[in-house]
């Protein structure tokens, strides 16, 4: 029995009636496809943060492991250079270091041009480019890195001969908040270099009620040193009992004890280059510089 073309069309509708069309191969995988790129897109949008953290902690990690190399370079490299080529890369670093995008890019221009000064032995432009980066340490919760940059902003104005009256009292406020700083984080070594710095300072001033005060407390901070401070403490208590008697026996007069004591870095000095570095070193945390900090 023969079979017609229209009734075998019919039965081919009859059988597809109720079910889907089989899509094709090339739907699916552009099916799959799209749904694989939106999925990966969610993901990236995900770890993007998480990546971005992970760069930032790496980058801040190679930055601190680096920092003491860049510095000894600023410090034995670029002394080759003369005052007013540092003074002009200071100028220059300090300018971009407030045109810089990030908080972290701003310090670490400023605490270029800090050291640059520092070598030139510009002492007032030093003393001010440590005292704006501390400012954006403590921004950064970096309380060791701000006392640090405290006590280094302070040593540069003391080298000052001739300080106005503001300075001075600058001086006794950043050795003062140096202090506490150091002390709070558990540097109990540049707790009291600091302090000492700022008993030698009071006597500077002549003020000897704020020297014994400020040497015993640095005997507290001292540890290997307290005989040292204690002993400090002492001569200025006596000089407070008896100032003239004591004149008669030896003791340096007080206007002089400073300048005797430490003494002002000049560059006709011929070992003034060790006496910066010994300056920037002294207030160097050691768990960043292997080197042992003395304390006068």
């Amino acid at each position: 029995m023969g079979t017609s073309a229209s009734s075998f069309l019919d039965r081919r509708d009859a059988r597809r009636r109720g079910y889907e069309p089989i899509p094709r191969h090339d739907e699916d995988e552009k099916d799959m496809s799209i749904a694989y790129e939106e999925q990966k897109n969610i993901l990236e949008q995900m770890s993007i943060p998480r990546r971005d953290e992970e760069r930032k902690k790496a980058e801040d990690d190679r930055s601190q492991q680096q920092q003491e190399e860049q510095e000894d370079i600023i410090l034995f490299e670029e002394e080759r250079q003369g005052p007013a080529a540092l003074e002009a890369r200071a100028r220059v670093l300090r300018g971009r270091a407030f045109r810089q995008g990030t908080v972290f890019e701003t310090w670490q221009d400023l605490k270029d041009s800090a050291l640059c000064y520092l070598i030139a032995l510009n002492w007032r432009e030093a003393a001010l480019a440590f005292a704006e980066q501390a400012l954006y340490d403590i921004q950064l919760g970096d309380e060791p890195r701000a006392a640090t940059a405290l006590l280094r902003s302070a040593k540069c104005f003391i080298e000052i001969e001739h300080k106005p009256k503001y300075e001075v009292e600058y001086v006794e406020q950043a050795l003062e908040e140096a202090t506490t700083l150091f002390a709070r984080t558990g540097d109990l070594q540049l707790a009291a270099t600091s302090c000492l710095e700022l008993a030698e300072f009071y006597m500077d001033q002549q003020d000897l009620q704020g020297a014994l005060r400020t040497f015993r407390r640095a005997a507290g901070y001292c540890g290997y040193k307290h005989r040292n401070c204690g002993h400090k403490a002492d001569v200025v208590g006596s000089l407070l009992r008896d100032e003239e008697a004591l004149r008669r026996r030896g003791v340096l007069p007080l206007e002089d004890y400073k300048r005797r004591s430490a003494g002002y870095i000049r560059s006709s000095d011929p070992d003034w280059r060790s006496k910066v570095c010994d300056l920037f070193l002294s207030t160097t945390p050691p768990v960043h510089v292997a080197v042992s900090v003395t304390v006068d």
